[in-house]
């Protein structure tokens, strides 16, 4: 369990160690799935089979005209291949109601068929092989969160941690479930009760919320088929939220993220790109944070600079009154198994600074 008040930020280069794509292999999926072209106006030879079934299904309940879309979809595959990520280019494309639709759809598509290819898969028998995924940054989380946490106070374990995801996808919620159920040998309504005590926040949507998880969204089971006969792809979409479709300052999900952000003692980056609307969506006026940890795998000493200054200015505090340590070398899993101790001991190592 967490000694201090901590908070997760997650991003896509997390999802990634269950085997979901980010960056450019995301942009290509999509890219692909949208291009949806025929031969004689009839026989579909590229794109998606599941996702014109949905355009179509959606044009029959009286909708945009399947032509626009299909063309929206071309544009968004055409560019792809210059996009930063597919977020950028539907907030670049904003004022275009088709684009930003098929965007969407395009997303959860990927998204979902993602999550069914994944590590943590539901297999046969409807378990999930959490071997699969034991390099992954979320067992190292798993195995901080059990530290000194006996059976019969496990209703406690999120007590001092929260995540804030800006992942789309459910894989969090999907592994805590089926982890804490089988390390604690619980019954499963029990676990589902623990994992919906979890704070976790999607500031930009996901593609619906799992059947056992609390709330009023449309919910899909995770990696369901991407069959529009069974699964409302169209609904999924409309779970997502883009950069421009952001919520205004005084939006509850806003107040609640930066509720969190103010209130961190220790905060975490994970896998995240530090992209500067993520950044001011999570600004505040002065935070409790006084140490930051975060992978920056790939990033370039001059650019750790200027993240780690972006950062102090985020939680309104200076530079100097902040610890910022930044991994230029270590992806999620290394990363936590590297920094397990001063995240979890952190108020230990204050109270032994205070005592001297």
């Amino acid at each position: 369990m967490f000694k201090s008040r901590t908070v997760f930020v997650v991003g896509a280069g997390a999802s990634t160690e269950f085997g979901l794509p980010m960056g450019t292999q995301l942009t290509s999926k999509i890219a692909s799935g949208l291009n949806i072209l025929f031969r004689d106006g009839y026989t579909q030879t590229n794109g998606s089979k599941e996702i014109l079934q949905a355009l179509q299904n959606r044009i029959d309940g009286g909708g945009s005209d399947l032509n626009k879309l299909l063309l929206a979809g071309r544009k968004i595959s055409a560019n792809m291949e210059s996009a930063i990520s597919i977020d950028n280019y539907l907030n670049n494309r904003s004022d275009d109601e088709d684009i930003v639709f098929m965007g969407k759809l395009g997303i959860a598509y990927e998204i979902l068929a993602s999550e069914g290819s994944s590590s943590i898969a539901i297999a046969d028998g409807g378990e999930i092989d959490l071997r699969k995924s034991s390099k992954s940054w979320i067992n190292v989380f798993c195995k901080m969160l059990h530290e000194n946490v006996p059976r019969n106070k496990v209703d406690t374990i999120f007590d001092n941690v929260s995540i804030i995801c800006f992942n789309y996808d459910r894989c969090i919620e999907h592994y805590l479930l089926h982890a804490l159920q089988r390390y604690f040998d619980l019954q499963e309504d029990h676990s589902r009760a623990i994992v919906n005590r979890l704070r976790i926040i999607h500031p930009y949507g996901r593609i619906g919320k799992l059947p056992w998880m609390a709330g009023p969204a449309f919910n899909v089971s995770y990696g369901a088929s991407t069959n529009p006969q069974r699964t409302n792809l169209l609904n999924l979409a409309a779970g997502i939220r883009t950069f421009t479709e952001r919520f205004e300052d005084d939006h509850e999900t806003v107040k609640e993220v930066r509720q969190q952000i103010a209130e961190a003692e220790v905060l975490v980056f994970l896998g995240f790109s530090y992209g500067s609307m993520n950044m001011d969506l999570m600004s505040v006026p002065n935070s409790a944070s006084r140490v930051v940890y975060g992978t920056a795998f790939g990033i370039s000493v001059p650019n750790i600079q200027s993240i780690k200054g972006e950062i102090a200015r985020m939680l309104g505090r200076n530079p100097r009154q902040i610890n910022i340590e930044l991994s230029i070398n270590s992806k999620c899993y290394e990363f936590l198994n590297e920094y397990w101790f001063p995240i979890m001991r952190y108020r230990d190592a204050r109270a032994l600074r205070g005592s001297r």
